[in-house]
């Protein structure tokens, strides 16, 4: 028996830091399911913020990277079946999945599976046809009920980028709003309901994000950093560090020191 589909390779892949990987050109399908929230991937030069609990959906000859922290189970595979891959190319390259804990579930039994077993195909595509079900009928439901928000979400993401590129300069949402041509309480909950977060909160995870790089990387003190990574002082980075990764930022470096 011939089966739809090949070459699946289930994978749980991580990374730690603010860097970014290499652009590539995607070989074959790619499903992820983000297991935290982390910072954007680039596909074809579009940007996709990483939210825990979202999937994406990547089709072959696509160009990618994705820029800092991030953990994710995958699966990638290759499809024999013309009139399933033509459906498969038109699928979006983000969602949330209807059952976000199913999503994971699915992709971690396929992950395991393929750690464990050696002669697997049969299970691994009934397997990989659920995981495409659960993208699908989400992708069904988007299309269905369209967001209130959605028109505003490209908008968003260019002040996402901003962030991004600006985060030691002074940023508020009065100032990013502006750029959407918004007032400042409305950007604030398009914002949180497209992102999941406020954008202070989104900006103050940029900032912590560089600064624990930072630390793990280079020899700059504690007041360096603070400046470099937009806080007003050691002392607000220390707090913010305190209660966003549970540790200090020398207790941090200590234990991430990364040079020789």
């Amino acid at each position: 028996m011939e089966l739809i589909f090949y070459n699946i390779k289930p994978m749980l892949y991580q990374k730690s830091d603010s860097s970014a990987t290499p652009l590539r050109s995607v070989a074959s399908y790619e499903i992820e399911y983000q297991l935290c929230d982390g910072e954007v991937s680039y596909i074809d030069g579009k940007l996709y913020p990483i939210r825990s609990g979202q999937m994406l959906f990547v089709q072959p000859g696509v160009k990618r990277y994705t820029k800092g922290v991030y953990r994710c189970l995958a699966i990638h595979f290759s499809c024999r079946d013309r009139k399933l891959a033509t459906e498969l190319d038109r699928l979006p390259h983000t969602l949330t999945p209807l059952n976000p804990d199913r999503a994971e579930e699915l992709l971690r039994n396929a992950y395991n599976m393929h750690m464990k077993v050696e002669k697997q195909s049969i299970r691994l595509e009934g397997l990989l046809l659920e995981i495409l079900a659960e993208y699908m009928d989400a992708v069904q439901l988007t299309d269905d009920t369209p967001g209130e928000y959605s028109g505003y979400t490209d908008g968003i993401y260019r002040t996402v980028e901003y962030m991004q590129k600006n985060f030691a300069e002074h940023i508020n949402s009065e100032l990013l709003a502006k750029q959407m041509f918004l007032s400042t309480n409305f950007y604030q909950k398009v914002f949180k309901q497209i992102m999941g977060r406020s954008p202070a909160q989104f900006l103050r995870d940029i900032r912590v994000s560089e600064a624990c790089r930072l630390l793990a990387n280079t020899d700059l003190s504690v007041q360096e950093i603070a400046e470099r990574c937009g806080f007003n002082c050691a002392s607000y980075l220390i707090y913010v560090m305190k209660k966003q990764v549970g540790v200090t930022p020398l207790e941090y470096r200590k234990a991430n020191r990364t040079l020789i």
